[in-house]
């Protein structure tokens, strides 16, 4: 669950009268990070959980749909989309390894001076899922949709606890070799001349498999 605990500052403005706010947005695609906000300029700031960075100014060419925020304070996957962007960066998306790598939005409110207030506050924590590109004359359209970390541990995971599966995913891993012969085991506890080499139906030395 994200942290949203804002800060004395960051309270006082918005406790003012009028106030505005900006948004910043982290696509972390494999090798080429997009750092963008939503301001008209190239901005370097150091955000909460981050380093510096310069983020581009996109401007109104940017748009973020679906926070929502339920009862128990999870929040809902979120769309991102961002137009007006060149087919170079639009070609280097494509090339991208992107499922499940992090996806963060921030909020960070105005003074009366225009000065970013501190500190601004993580809104969206979660992955990116799902990519449509769209180019055009020289600019195209980025929609990305991304899960929120609570959907994420909320999922239901497709891996069982069996060897096969071990034996998929480490090969040679031994740890759940004994599963299921002990389904169907029956142990008897504290019974006086109990047999040492009762059979109870696992083979201790199956073949191909090296215990050293």
């Amino acid at each position: 669950m994200v942290d949203r605990t804002l800060s004395a500052n960051v309270v006082t403005e918005s406790e003012a009268g009028e106030y505005r706010t900006v948004g910043f947005v982290l696509l972390d695609f494999d090798s080429d990070p997009v750092y963008v906000w939503t301001g008209t300029r190239t901005l370097t700031i150091a955000l909460p959980g981050e380093g510096s960075h310069a983020y581009l100014g996109i401007g109104s060419l940017g748009s973020i749909d679906g926070i929502l925020e339920t009862s128990d304070r999870s929040v809902n996957g979120v769309t991102l989309q961002m137009s007006g962007v060149g087919n170079d960066l639009l070609a280097n998306a494509l090339g991208q390894d992107y499922q499940g790598r992090d996806a963060k939005i921030w909020v960070a409110f105005l003074d009366s001076d225009e000065v970013i207030v501190v500190d601004p506050l993580l809104l969206f924590h979660g992955q990116m899922d799902v990519m449509s590109l769209v180019d055009g004359d020289g600019t195209g359209v980025i929609q990305v949709q991304c899960e929120s970390a609570d959907a994420i541990l909320d999922r239901t995971s497709e891996s069982l606890y069996t060897d096969e599966e071990q034996q998929r995913v480490y090969s040679g891993d031994l740890g759940l070799e004994f599963v299921l012969p002990l389904q169907t085991l029956v142990l008897t506890w504290g019974e006086k001349g109990m047999a040492s080499n009762a059979t109870d139906g696992i083979d201790r030395d199956p073949p191909g498999r090296d215990r050293r």
